[in-house]
Formats: structure tokens, sequence, C-alpha cells
């Protein structure tokens, strides 16, 4: 099968099976990696560390510099060394950034209890008045010609400052929950 995107292989895999595990592929892009003023983390810290299971029996491990995903048996690696693979502090929550071509994917995670909660933005949950605030305030572009074939509909570059905004504003709709699992 022949992708539209030119990506490494084993990263198209990595960014099918994350689609899949969060359910949605987000058509909102960032022009960088998010939060742009924060430091790249090369391990993840130790009370994220552990096994989450979605609703769906779909399981990720989290190790000190690696994510497991398993989705119909089938695991998958992601590397926090990879250069297409980002993390960074915002605030509460680690920004996941993933290379997809020309711009980055942001996946927010964080931990409430033994939920990890991951979060992404989704034009379709977006109001009229989000995208007009994104348009003024983080840059919001919409694609246009060959851009437009990932079905990218914005493509964002907020301030340090103004993605914590959206972050607070609840712009990051979308979510997941994965249940921790005891040892």
């Amino acid at each position: 099968m022949k992708s539209q995107l030119k990506v490494h292989p084993h990263l198209q895999a990595v960014l099918l099976f994350i689609t899949l595990l969060l359910a949605a592929c987000s058509d909102v892009v960032f022009v960088s990696p998010q939060p742009q003023d924060a430091p790249d983390l090369y391990q993840i810290p130790e009370n994220y560390q552990g096994i989450y299971i979605n609703s769906d029996s779909d399981t990720m491990r989290i190790y000190p510099d690696k994510f497991v995903l398993t989705f119909l048996n089938n695991p998958l690696e992601i590397n926090l060394s990879d250069e297409n693979v980002k993390i960074r502090r915002a605030g509460e929550y680690f920004a996941l950034n993933l290379h997809l071509d020309k711009y980055w994917g942001v996946y927010l995670g964080k931990q409430s209890g033994e939920q990890l909660e991951v979060a992404s933005l989704d034009f379709s949950s977006l109001s009229e008045a989000d995208i007009e605030w994104l348009k003024r305030q983080a840059g919001a572009e919409t694609p246009v010609g060959e851009e437009n074939k990932g079905k990218i509909r914005l493509i964002l570059k907020p301030s340090p400052e103004i993605f914590n905004e959206m972050i607070k504003k609840g712009l990051f709709k979308n979510v997941t929950l994965l249940h921790r699992q005891k040892p």
C-alpha cells in the first residue's frame, strides 16, 4: 500500500497505530513541535511508567525511554530517541509531537489517578468562535492545493503562551482514557 505521506515506513506504522488507538486522525497540525519553548524530554517520568489499557483492550506500555503500543496483538515501539518523536512538558501535560511529513501532530497526555488521558485537536469539535480565535491568536491557516491532500483543515503556529491558552480553553477535545493495570 502506497502512502501519501513521505515519512519513514516505521513512523508511518506508528502514526497509523496511534490514529487507531486514539480513534481519531488529527486534521489540525502544527508548524513546529509544541510548546516551542520547552526542551525535549528523553525520559518519561517514573509515575507515568506502567501498563495502560483502553476500552477496546488496546494496551500502552510506558517505559523510561519508549512507548510500546499493542493493537490487535501487534506491538509497535515509539522511541524518544527517534528524531520524528518529541515529548515536551506543557504545564501539567506532556505533549507528544509526531512529525507528519511537513507538519507536527500533537497529542496531550495527563495522568489523573490511575488514568491516563490522551487528547488531540479535532477540527470538527471546534466552534466557529474557536476557529476565529485560532486564526487571530495561533496564526491558523487553512491549507490549499497540494497541502490539503492529507485532509488537513488547520495549520497552527502558536507562541508558547498561546499554546498554553489553547489547553486552558479546552480546545484539545478529542479524548481517550487509558486505565493503569496493576502489576
